[in-house]
């Protein structure tokens, strides 16, 4: 990732919107803080001790997963990977469940504690193509141009990069297809999720 200063924070984002849903969860359910401060609790993870972390949300169709990253000693990557059990609804769907079922005391603690989320680690050589495509990530740039389209029923990338000298956040609201993006760090993101996804 190029960057001119030594410490600083991007953050991009485009409008917000909120996951296909049926029914009453559609109507019944629109609280984005309580939905992200449960994901922080689902996916809490060491500050300082990766190097790229990619979350990927609001997405009615693959569920919210989240990747971290960090090389090591030995041309390996270490790969930490947080996801839902096979076939299990999204987050944002449980949690428009508990809430069409009148939950008056649904909190970040309450809603976390009921939700499963598989945490696993996984070794890759740099060699490899996964590893490969998780090294390529350092060479990416961040395009700034201002993009005002509107996302219906898209999903959001979120990246962090995080080392002793940068902090880098960025979020990025796409389509359910972001292979076709045409933003690089997006079709990255894509990618990389599509061969972890192949480690299960």
């Amino acid at each position: 990732m190029k960057a001119r200063s030594n410490t600083y924070v991007v953050v991009l984002l485009v409008f917000l919107t909120i996951p296909s849903a049926t029914g009453q969860q559609k109507t019944a359910f629109a609280d984005t803080k309580l939905y992200e401060a449960v994901l922080d609790r689902l996916f809490q993870h060491e500050r300082y001790k990766s190097a790229f972390v990619l979350r990927y949300s609001y997405s009615s169709d693959s569920g919210e997963l989240q990747i971290a990253t960090q090389e090591l000693k030995d041309n390996q990557i270490s790969i930490e990977i947080w996801q839902l059990p096979h076939g299990a609804p999204t987050v944002w769907n449980q949690l428009a469940e508990r809430s069409a079922k009148q939950d008056s005391e649904l909190n970040v603690n309450k809603a976390a504690a009921t939700i499963i989320v598989n945490h696993d680690s996984k070794i890759v050589q740099k060699s490899s193509d996964l590893g490969k495509l998780v090294t390529s990530g350092s060479k990416l740039q961040i395009p700034l141009a201002v993009d005002n389209r509107l996302f219906l029923d898209g999903s959001q990338f979120d990246l962090t990069l995080t080392s002793l000298s940068k902090d880098i956040s960025i979020s990025l609201r796409t389509s359910q297809r972001p292979e076709f993006s045409d933003n690089p760090i997006v079709r990255w993101m894509a990618q990389v999720r599509s061969g972890v996804e192949q480690l299960r």
